[in-house]
């Protein structure tokens, strides 16, 4: 009974499947009501009302498939579920911008990532995975470096070919300059994502990051040097423009 159940459902989904299918380079299917259609790109409104926005450079054919879409009945039927496979990416990003040590000194900083994760979470360009990189700077008299080791997220507000996205990062950041001690992590971006294809994009944004940090300092008195950290409520507050790429 419920086999038969699943079969009505499939049967009258082939309603929205017969109208046209839209099939990718990459292998990815868009079923449903083409709306819109130029030399660069077509939308396609699914039987949810979904509409997905497509390069036609990215575009293998269009049209309907009868026999892909027996197939598919054939699938629903033995309560076989298709799933897509969610690829890897790889994401490198650059800021550069001003930073300060609260209530002390103004400074610049640069600061690279990479980053590898999951992407196509919910059928969506949602990245989650991890990231390694390099944050350093100079004062007017010091400089310092940290290696970030991150878990980041890589959020588009919208699942278009252009879209603003919001990206995330918390983790550890390892001293790499003497008299200093690493800390927490963390940056938030909003960002300008254009999708240049199935497979890539570019980022343009303004990132704001925090990286705590224990800084020794050194006093002689009467010939001997005394060292001390302080600890509590020490870090750096940047805020710089950022670019990057997604494979």
């Amino acid at each position: 009974m419920k086999r038969i159940g699943i079969v009505l459902i499939a049967l009258l989904a082939l309603q929205t499947l017969s109208a046209e299918v839209i099939v990718m380079k990459s292998g990815k299917r868009y079923s449903g009501e083409i709306v819109f259609q130029n030399e660069e790109v077509i939308i396609i409104k699914d039987a949810t009302g979904t509409r997905f926005q497509c390069p036609m450079a990215d575009v293998l054919s269009i049209g309907s498939t009868p026999m892909e879409q027996t197939e598919m009945v054939t699938q629903l039927a033995n309560s076989e579920i298709v799933v897509p496979t969610k690829r890897v990416s790889l994401s490198i990003e650059a800021v550069g911008g001003a930073i300060t040590l609260p209530r002390e000194q103004w400074g610049g900083y640069v600061d690279a990532n990479f980053i590898i994760g999951s992407r196509r979470i919910k059928d969506k360009n949602i990245l989650l995975g991890g990231a390694v990189g390099y944050l350093g700077g100079f004062f007017k008299e010091t400089t310092y470096s940290f290696i970030p080791i991150q878990f980041v997220a890589r959020v588009p507000l919208m699942n278009t070919q252009r879209a603003p996205q919001v990206n995330f990062s918390i983790g550890y950041g390892i001293a790499a300059s003497k008299n200093y001690k690493g800390g927490l992590h963390a940056a938030v971006d909003v960002c300008y994502r254009y999708q240049m294809n199935e497979k890539s994009a570019v980022l343009l944004g303004v990132n704001v990051l925090f990286q705590q940090a224990s800084i020794a300092t050194s006093e002689t008195i009467d010939g001997y040097t005394y060292t001390s950290s302080e600890l509590s409520g020490r870090g750096f507050i940047g805020i710089g423009a950022k670019v990057g790429i997604v494979f």
